[in-house]
């Protein structure tokens, strides 16, 4: 996964470090706690999170990705405002600072195998901006405080979902390089991702404990029920694909973790949790997805191996 050097606004790097990390890397965390940006070191079984990595401010959010070649590169937001561009050549760290940035973001939206194109998106300001090989793009206003942002394969669009309250159902939006526009739902969107090339979603309704399967969803828009409240999907919050793209993943507040075989709408796994998830997202090694966040020790750790395993990462202090 070589990448050229990128330059935004004329700024090539401006500082470097060693990066502190050797061996086997199982993903990066953010630890909102330390405002630091941690390794998981080792294989899933035998892993850990070590100390922070070497990153020149305190860090808010994080999107990494792996080059298999020459290692870590990471869209790194600070706490005051920064955004930083990181890759790693040689065991160095090369630091870009991204010029024209919104600031104070706090949600990185990247496809896991490129480094480029990347949505940025602060809450404070509730502004979106993307972020291409040509720089940063003009800022995009959100009517509404968004919760998730997903990039489609081709990385023109992106599906994001307003926060769902007591109140409000949230929204499910469709953005484009320069605009946001809110499409046809009915309920409490959660975790869109896109399948089939970008044409379909896959979405979770909190509202109505479902797993939808919406086809040509930015035209006809046919919806298909995965499963639901019978199945077992109680209170959904997250959902991820397999490696393979046949195997949906979905985490709920209190059920566990459920795995849904997309060609036959059926649920073949749950697997229950003996903690309170927080999240569902993918870690570098294949079929590993993170669970649970720093705040808490260990972290938790699923692997799709046959099987569905759940694993404990101890957290170093």
């Amino acid at each position: 996964m070589t990448r050229r050097t990128l330059l935004f606004g004329g700024v090539t790097i401006a500082t470097s470090a060693r990066s502190q990390v050797a061996g086997v890397v199982t993903g990066y965390v953010v630890d909102a706690r330390n405002a630091t940006l941690r390794a998981i070191q080792g294989l899933p079984g035998a892993a850990t999170v070590g100390p922070a990595v070497n990153i020149a401010a305190p860090v808010s959010a994080a999107s990494v990705i792996w080059n298999g070649t020459s290692g870590m590169d990471a869209l790194v937001a600070g706490t005051n405002g920064e955004l930083y561009q990181y890759r790693e050549a040689d065991g160095t760290l090369q630091c870009t600072p991204v010029q024209n940035s919104i600031g104070r973001i706090d949600y990185l939206a990247r496809n896991r195998r490129n480094s480029r194109p990347a949505l940025t998106y602060s809450s404070h300001s509730r502004l979106l901006q993307w972020q291409t090989t040509a720089g940063a793009g003009p800022a995009i206003p959100a009517t509404a405080e968004l919760a998730t942002i997903e990039l489609a394969p081709d990385g023109e669009r992106a599906i994001a979902t307003g926060r769902c309250t007591a109140d409000e159902t949230g929204g499910l939006y469709e953005i484009r390089r320069n605009s946001l526009s809110r499409l046809p739902f009915n309920g409490c969107p959660i975790s869109p991702l896109f399948f089939h090339n970008g044409r379909d979603l896959l979405v979770a309704d909190g509202l109505r404990h479902q797993v939808l399967h919406v086809q040509d969803a930015f035209e006809t828009g046919q919806v298909r029920i995965l499963a639901g409240l019978a199945a077992g999907i109680d209170s959904p919050i997250a959902l991820a694909l397999d490696d393979a793209a046949r195997t949906l993943l979905v985490l709920t507040r209190h059920a566990g973790l459920f795995l849904i075989d997309l060609d036959r709408a059926e649920v073949t796994a749950n697997l229950s949790l003996p903690f309170q998830p927080t999240q569902l997202r993918r870690l570098l090694l294949p079929n590993t997805f993170l669970l649970s966040d720093t705040a808490e020790s260990p972290l938790y750790v699923a692997v799709l191996d046959g099987t569905p395993k759940l694993l404990f990462v101890p957290v170093q202090p």
